[in-house]
């Protein structure tokens, strides 16, 4: 954790004369009288705004100009609370908040001929984790999260997207473990972070740990089940009546289409044009009357794993028969 910088904000009191002809500065009774203080943790995100994690040091250095020093007065509110004195040099108050939240930390010296005009420090005290959200970016599914446990379905070519969130302070870090502790992920001052399912080289159940840190090294650590699924859906066709090469099929005809994957929901799809465009098959399904050719059939499961079939119809028969009547 960096030092914190040394802010000095400056109060210049000038001794001012008016004589009958004019205004005259006499700058020999001019003077200044200033607190600069310093942090021994956290950052400084303005000269009047200091974020640590659950404490912090505050020294106070008085310089005077022109008058003499007599007493440094401070006083702080809201998460915590106090008041006190400071010495010019040398005096260092320790401050402490088990919980997230601001305090206020008001200060000025007081001199022989004038005072320090008061002056403002809003400390921000961050003990409170990162938290972590999931979302899908392609081939994958999120089939449930907390803030311990999230479950997350992907293929090998799939994504999802981490998102690392802290309310008061910047992410430093974000980390995704094996169950044997080797690094999978390890991104520094981002945000962001893709879990892609080419980590994995086998279909199956991966158990992995997500940690999020922000930069006062609050950590979140989350279990993350990730279920690999390369395998396509189950396909299974019935037909009323089975097909025969180059022979006319009934009207009557359908067929009807299941699937069956780990990864659901699944989808069935019929396309009539060689696989151009597809439609959702819902059975039992036939196709026009004057189509013929390949009617292509496919499921795809949750993660965009696909199977494939093909029936060929010679065409449906929409003649009547002819009735011939013998006399005799």
């Amino acid at each position: 954790m960096k030092r914190a910088n040394t802010f000095i904000a400056t109060l210049l009191v000038w001794m001012i004369v008016s004589p009958s002809l004019g205004l005259l500065i006499d700058t020999e009774a001019s003077g200044s009288i200033v607190t600069s203080i310093t942090s021994d943790s956290g950052d400084f995100i303005s000269s009047n705004e200091l974020h640590v994690r659950d404490s912090t040091n505050i020294s106070f250095n008085v310089s005077a100009t022109s008058t003499s020093f007599n007493q440094g007065y401070y006083s702080f509110s809201g998460i915590i609370n106090g008041t006190g004195t400071y010495n010019a040099s040398n005096t260092v108050i320790p401050l402490y908040s088990g919980n997230s939240g601001n305090a206020t930390l008001n200060y000025f010296a007081s001199g022989s001929t004038f005072n320090e005009t008061n002056k403002t420090l809003n400390i921000v005290f961050d003990t409170d984790s990162p938290t972590y959200s999931l979302s899908t970016i392609n081939n994958s599914m999120i089939t449930s999260t907390s803030s311990t446990q999230s479950n997350i379905t992907i293929a090998g070519n799939g994504n999802v997207l981490v998102t690392c969130d802290d309310q008061i302070n910047s992410i430093k870090s974000i980390q995704l473990l094996s169950n044997t502790g080797s690094s999978l992920i390890n991104l520094t001052n981002t945000t962001n972070a893709i879990i892609s399912g080419n980590l994995f080289q086998s279909n199956g159940m991966h158990t992995t740990y997500l940690i999020c840190v922000d930069s006062f090294d609050n950590r979140m650590n989350s279990t993350l089940l990730i279920q690999l699924d390369n395998q396509p859906p189950q396909l299974n066709i019935l037909q009323s009546q089975t097909l025969i090469s180059n022979q006319c099929v009934s009207p009557l005809w359908t067929v009807s289409v299941t699937s069956t994957d780990n990864s659901q929901p699944t989808r069935n799809l019929f396309s009539t044009d060689n696989g151009v465009t597809w439609s959702n098959l819902y059975s039992p399904f036939r196709p026009s009357l004057n189509f013929s050719g390949n009617l292509n059939i496919s499921a795809i499961d949750g993660v965009g794993n696909q199977n494939y079939s093909s029936l060929n119809i010679y065409k449906f028969d929409q003649s009547a028969p002819t009735i011939y009547i013998n006399e005799t």
